[in-house]
């Protein structure tokens, strides 16, 4: 993430003060979480309604980490 192109724009004060009022105070970082759950629940529903694929039921639970950039994995607990 270093030396990225900086759109031939100057990093003049206006710019570094813009920037400073964008990266201040707590990071959206909950936005995309509701959505990526949405969609797991809806697919689930889906396979459920239709039959197709296997269906994620108790004691099963799926997982992944964002952090670690591991894909889905089904766990039993």
């Amino acid at each position: 993430m270093f030396n990225l192109p900086s759109l031939d724009r100057p990093l003049d004060e206006n710019t570094i003060e813009s920037l400073k009022k964008v990266t201040s105070g707590v990071p959206p970082v909950i936005g995309p979480t509701p959505n990526i759950i949405g969609c797991l629940e809806a697919f689930e529903a889906f396979k459920l309604i239709t039959g197709i694929g296997e269906v994620c039921t108790s004691p099963n639970v799926l997982t992944f980490d964002l952090v670690d950039l591991t894909s889905f994995e089904v766990i039993q607990i």
